[in-house]
């Protein structure tokens, strides 16, 4: 049974320098058996139609997925906006009837699979542009779905040099989608050696019990 929210599209933002992991790609990292982005896309793929990366960085390893790889084309200081943009052009110009670009970060291994069917129903309940979650009290703007409407929004944004996610959403009819008590390790972002240390060893723990 497809599980898909129609017409919708993902694009998977792994185009950071990942400074705190000593400019590792977060997204390639092992985490058991599996990389962290084959860890995102067995959980995203049944959620969309269509699946992307953003990638600025070893784009040979990542079209060995079979996805399209999206390079940013901005400037490397527009951040997870820049890598926005390359999924909802993507969207708009090279495939058809898309509604929706759901973007999540190429280094949170765990969310729910029913992420996107979540935020897709608050956009048609609130009739808002943009929907995104809030994690036990905690913003996640990356973890967010934007309607295709909003492509020449995005564009303005960055000619403007306005590179906040999150302050781009605020300026536009939004709505959040709050989520609690999260399972541990759920929404965890891999950020810092640390982080997928610990990573590493709920995942041991989990495959013991």
């Amino acid at each position: 049974m497809n599980s898909a929210v129609p017409n919708s599209a993902c694009i998977i933002l792994a185009g950071g320098q990942s400074s705190r992991m000593h400019y590792q790609d977060k997204a390639l990292l092992s985490l058991g058996e599996e990389r962290v982005i084959d860890l995102i896309l067995a959980t995203l793929s049944p959620q969309v139609n269509h699946v992307a990366i953003n990638a600025n960085r070893n784009i040979d390893v990542y079209q060995q997925l079979g996805v399209p790889v999206l390079p940013d084309s901005h400037g490397s200081d527009a951040g997870p906006i820049a890598g926005i943009h390359a999924g909802m052009h993507w969207a708009c110009e090279q495939l058809s009837g898309i509604d929706t670009v759901f973007c999540c970060p190429g280094d949170v291994p765990w969310f729910p699979d029913n992420t996107v069917a979540l935020l897709s129903a608050a956009m048609q309940t609130h009739n808002v542009a943009v929907t995104y979650l809030s994690t036990d009290g905690q913003w996640q703007p990356l973890f967010s779905l934007w309607s295709t409407s909003l492509l020449s929004t995005i564009e303005d944004s960055l000619k403007q040099g306005l590179y906040s996610p999150m302050a781009l959403i605020h300026s536009l009819p939004n709505a959040v989608v709050r989520l609690d008590n999260n399972a541990q390790g759920q929404f965890a972002n891999l950020n810092t050696p640390q982080d997928l240390q610990f990573a590493q060893k709920l995942l041991a723990s989990q495959n013991r019990d």
